[in-house]
């Protein structure tokens, strides 16, 4: 499928093809998945995600009733969408589940080439209610549930992947939020409610209400990584 080109889900304001790929264990670390790519032309970026003693701090967010429970991601922007050359040179390399993906960034990710975030990285991994069709996936998931992830959370950068085509389990959405340290451990930082219980009760209540309209939370794998932009 391919997302429905909604204005209510034209919050992004950029849209792109990535690649997205998943493993459950851990390929190796920053600096052999860069030497990995360095003999590759026609990658604008790449981000690279692990599991490790940093990002479990955030270890009370995690949540797997699928029991698919990722411990690294790899995302790829091509500079040309359609450049299967590269595309199957990676899928070569890391043999992982692949997710080819239309990716809209609401709020920009603060990192330069070969810098690490100084916070965590959550990673959610969905499927949609059953009932749930494209147009109303892209209405409520890319349109009205933006502003209120935003709104209710200490976010600091936020991405949607869009799955048009994978090989894996097959996820309708994969979430990239990046979240300030001090959230890892703290409830009232990550609801962007400090020393406000009454914000904070409101906020979940509002997420959650907003989450469940087209969350199949029993197939929602949630947890924290730390990210590093390789390129």
């Amino acid at each position: 499928t391919v997302v429905p080109d909604l204005e209510e889900a034209d919050t992004a304001r950029t849209s792109c093809v990535s690649w997205v790929w998943l493993s459950r264990s851990i390929p190796g670390d920053p600096s052999a998945i860069r030497e990995q790519l360095e003999s590759l032309s026609g990658i604008k970026s790449a981000y690279y995600a692990i599991a490790d003693e940093h990002s479990a701090r955030a270890m009370r967010w995690t949540r797997d009733p699928a029991n698919y429970l990722p411990q690294a991601r790899l995302a790829i922007e091509p500079e040309e969408s359609n450049n299967s050359i590269l595309f199957n040179s990676l899928n070569s390399i890391f043999n992982l589940n692949y997710y080819v993906c239309t990716t809209r960034t609401p709020l920009t990710i603060p990192l330069k080439p070969l810098e690490t975030y100084a916070g965590t990285l959550q990673l959610c991994c969905f499927k949609r209610l059953p009932e749930i069709d494209d147009a109303q996936l892209a209405t409520l998931w890319l349109g009205e549930h933006t502003s209120i992830a935003l709104e209710t959370q200490s976010t600091e950068a936020y991405r949607q992947h869009w799955v048009n085509a994978c090989q894996g389990p097959d996820f309708d959405g994969i979430v990239e939020e990046y979240f300030p340290l001090a959230a890892a451990t703290s409830a009232e930082h990550f609801f962007a409610a400090t020393n406000d219980s009454v914000k904070l009760k409101a906020n979940i209540e509002k997420l959650t209400a907003s989450s469940t309209r087209f969350l199949d939370l029993t197939q929602t794998s949630v947890i924290h990584l730390r990210d590093h932009r390789l390129v």
